[in-house]
């Protein structure tokens, strides 16, 4: 599957660390895999890398970095406690961030699902770095059993020239060598942006591949992407509509990804690419064509919108995403599956006989 989600109401290091090893990544209160998703207009390979640190000694570069730090300001490493110091700086930190925002710490880590959020189900410390007192930085790591998964780093804009999010990796690093951990999982990196690809530059990395393998880094140019083989489907579909001069609009979808959540009655729309058809603006009951890679099919479906973004309390989008005219944020939901088929000659095709039996 593109996306999958998980549950747990308890979650122990060992499993902790099983999920980690099979590409699977903590979101809010969940854990998470996703093959790709739409950054910034374009879809993107997700590639979950970690580091291997039973023998690992940093680069001469990061091994300043740590020493600068450490002589300049006060570094605490302890259980996580939330504060409105932390949350504070969370807020000045987003507009770093992209795509989907939770709007503060709390629902950052906890989700929007408020019967989850007495549950204690990650075992998370801070990095927190103080000026003569004052917050300036701070990173969050979960603890398995012989590995550690970083999960948000956030600093003072002011403090930039500190490099401190890699120095608060280098310390989760240092703090998971000491009680004798194998890996470090600083989350993914995407495949046509260099956004992430600082997490890199800690060493010898390994990439988590769709053959369940973990595999060195400079093997990743022989990674075979479904972000390609979904992105020539639709091209496909387009030269087949503009050969029978049909209007139509491409249209990035981000929401894609809530489609894979398991709600109990209404199917939601599960591409993160579509074409929008007849219409220039998406309405209720408008048509759209999709691939479904799972299915390995093209589907032509009737949908409305179910819920518009702005009604989603604890989240929102970053400025990127807002200014395309292109990206859809609302939340889509389909009232008629029209056709369904392996190529878009048949596609078609059936599309037209339904059309004809609901005359």
């Amino acid at each position: 599957m593109l996306v999958q989600h998980f549950y747990p109401l308890v979650l122990p290091p060992l499993a902790l660390d099983d999920y980690l090893a099979r590409g699977w990544f903590r979101s809010s209160s969940s854990m998470y895999r996703a093959r790709i998703l739409c950054f910034e207009q374009e879809l993107q390979e997700v590639i979950n890398v970690r580091l291997p640190i039973s023998d690992y000694t940093p680069k001469k570069r990061l091994r300043r970095i740590n020493r600068q730090v450490n002589e300049a300001f006060q570094i605490v490493i302890q259980p996580f406690e939330n504060s409105s110091e932390k949350e504070a700086l969370y807020q000045k930190h987003q507009h770093r961030f992209r795509g989907f925002l939770q709007k503060s710490l709390y629902y950052y880590l906890k989700g929007e699902d408020k019967e989850r959020h007495d549950l204690s189900i990650f075992d998370t410390h801070e990095v927190s770095v103080y000026d003569k007192g004052k917050l300036i930085g701070f990173s969050l790591f979960d603890i398995g059993q012989s590995s550690i998964a970083s999960i948000i780093c956030v600093f003072d804009a002011d403090y930039e020239r500190y490099s401190l999010g890699t120095f608060t990796m280098i310390r989760e690093i240092e703090y998971a060598q000491s009680i004798g951990y194998q890996y470090y999982y600083p989350g993914y990196v995407l495949h046509n942006t260099t956004m992430f690809d600082y997490k890199l530059r800690l060493g010898n990395m390994e990439f988590y591949n769709h053959h369940k393998e973990w595999r060195p880094i400079n093997e990743l140019p022989t990674l075979e992407r479904v972000s390609d083989l979904i992105i020539s489907k639709i091209e496909a579909a387009e030269t087949f509509v503009k050969a029978f001069n049909i209007p139509y609009i491409k249209v990035n979808y981000p929401a894609f990804p809530f489609a894979y959540f398991e709600f109990d009655t209404i199917y939601f729309v599960r591409t993160p690419i579509f074409l929008l058809l007849f219409e220039e603006e998406i309405s209720d009951n408008v048509l759209i064509l999709e691939y479904w890679q799972e299915e390995e099919e093209y589907v032509i479906s009737q949908i409305e919108i179910h819920a518009n973004f702005e009604h989603f309390e604890q989240m929102k989008i970053s400025e990127e995403v807002l200014i395309s005219p292109s990206s859809c944020l609302d939340l889509l939901a389909y009232n008629w599956i029209l056709a369904r088929e392996s190529d878009p000659v048949s596609l078609f095709d059936a599309f037209v006989k339904q059309l004809q039996q609901m005359k």
